[in-house]
């Protein structure tokens, strides 16, 4: 029998986020950020093979993200109770590039998984899920001046999480309060309630983003074209137009779709 020279099937030959518990998935007309299990940490594999390594798995997560395409809504769905915060920043700092972002939790958003959550603009939850906010955890070694120094540092961070996400706008000040010596936990019913989130049944029916739009200029005024239709811009340079608000046209599609054109003089027979 004819030998073949075919090589033995790599054990390296997968996805890089297969088997992962955080993924970031390109689903065509948005992206999913994935997060279950405990959050990923720069140490959470205690050697960097096909199944465990948290350094090389947080770098792939920073460089897809970072080279993704920043007009793509992102999913991002929260299964977490927690881990460490300068993964959390390293990633959130990511995610904040993106226009759009939408924040699913159906079990446990605690700790840097509330962070996640409430870094989206729009937000669904199952009403049996729970959601936990405190202030940052950090162990401190050293002498008294040096872990006073070390909580002044988390204080710093803390407010810059709280500046950049909408965390303190649902919670109120008593328990943002609350949150630098305990925790705040709520359930995904009192987040609805709250209207800090919407019903997960919301996000099944929820129309999926569509992304391909032209932008022109016609006659110093501005438009954006879609497959349903085109309407005027109001271009600001100061408050420029968001992603949402492309979003919120091209589903409505508030003219037909046709290319408006500007109206010259007839020539007299």
């Amino acid at each position: 029998m004819e030998k073949t020279n075919v090589p033995f099937p790599s054990i390296h030959a997968h996805n890089k986020y297969d088997n992962r518990p955080i993924r970031w998935l390109d689903k065509d007309n948005r992206y999913e950020l994935i997060f279950t299990d405990d959050f990923v940490t720069p140490s959470s594999g205690f050697w960097d093979g096909p199944i465990g390594g948290g350094n090389s798995q947080l770098t792939d997560i920073i460089l897809d993200m970072r080279a993704g395409d920043k007009t793509k809504e992102v999913h991002v769905f929260v299964g977490s109770f927690g881990g460490e915060v300068a993964a959390l920043n390293m990633i959130l700092q990511q995610l904040l590039t993106y226009e759009y972002r939408v924040g699913i939790n159906l079990g446990t958003a605690c700790s840097c998984g509330w962070m996640l959550l409430f870094a989206c603009q729009e937000r669904y939850v199952s009403p049996f899920s729970q959601a936990m906010y405190h202030d940052i955890s950090h162990v401190a070694f050293g002498k008294h001046n040096e872990i006073q120094r070390s909580a002044e540092h988390c204080n710093k961070w803390q407010q810059e999480l709280l500046k950049n996400t909408d965390a303190a706008k649902v919670l109120t000040d008593r328990e943002i309060e609350l949150g630098k010596t305990s925790e705040v936990w709520f359930t995904g019913a009192e987040l609805i309630e709250r209207g800090a989130a919407r019903d997960y049944s919301e996000y099944l029916t929820r129309p999926m983003p569509v992304v391909n739009a032209s932008l022109f200029a016609v006659g110093g005024k501005h438009f954006v074209c879609g497959a349903n239709g085109w309407s005027e811009l109001t271009i600001d340079e100061e408050h420029p137009i968001s992603y949402a608000q492309i979003r919120e046209i091209l589903e409505n599609g508030h003219q037909p779709a046709e290319l408006p054109v500007s109206k010259s003089k007839k020539g007299k027979k």
